[in-house]
């Protein structure tokens, strides 16, 4: 039976781990892992925090190394979003003997029915580049949309006077206009537009939208 170690990551704190977690429980169950362990590192950066100075990534890598287990992720991006980060992390985790199994990345594990070794390893870590790569233009992708919407906001001047009341018109475009942003850059953006909310209540508030009305 195979032994292996869950990690899990989430960059902001607005939104929940648990999801990751519940996937990974039943993707090892169907598959008869033995899980030893669940670590999680929650509100940290793949993309500007390195793996090896996270407390979560640290224990589980410690525990899989000690154990001779398996690394099991939902996905290689939850390790780092940030193409050195994540080449790096792979090229450790190799040297500890730790293999990775990741959820969404599944079909790599069929790499290991090549039988020449140096083929399957320059495979992999073709792959594996070309993966990072993607992860990090996306992150990148979104600090432009991010900056892109900050600077619309300030080229249209501050709003003079008492704050204005939130609109649910200007969050559902908000929302639809910058799908994949974190509730956190929603609100900064938010705040840039002129709307002097606090972001516990901002989060109440799309929270509450997003219950009550269709985006689609």
């Amino acid at each position: 039976m195979l032994k292996a170690v869950i990690y899990a990551r989430i960059s902001t704190e607005d939104r929940t781990v648990e999801n990751q977690l519940l996937i990974l429980r039943e993707y090892a169950k169907g598959r008869g892992i033995d899980v030893l362990g669940e670590f999680v590192d929650v509100g940290v950066s793949g993309y500007e925090i390195m793996p090896e100075r996270r407390e979560g990534w640290v224990k589980a890598v410690e525990t899989a190394r000690k154990h001779g287990a398996a690394l099991l992720v939902f996905s290689l991006d939850r390790i780092a979003r940030k193409y050195d980060y994540l080449v790096k992390a792979l090229e450790d985790l190799r040297a500890y003997g730790i293999q990775v199994v990741a959820y969404q990345e599944e079909w790599l594990q069929f790499l290991a029915a090549i039988p020449d070794e140096a083929l399957r390893r320059l495979i992999f870590d073709i792959v594996v580049r070309a993966l990072a790569y993607g992860y990090q233009k996306y992150v990148e992708s979104l600090k432009d949309k991010i900056k892109a919407g900050m600077e619309r906001a300030r080229q249209r001047g501050k709003h003079v006077g008492r704050p204005p009341a939130l609109p649910d018109e200007f969050l559902v475009k908000l929302i639809k206009k910058y799908q994949g942003l974190s509730k956190k850059d929603l609100w900064r953006i938010t705040i840039a537009e002129g709307y002097k909310v606090s972001y516990p209540r901002f989060i109440v508030k799309i929270n509450k939208l997003l219950k009550s009305v269709n985006l689609s």
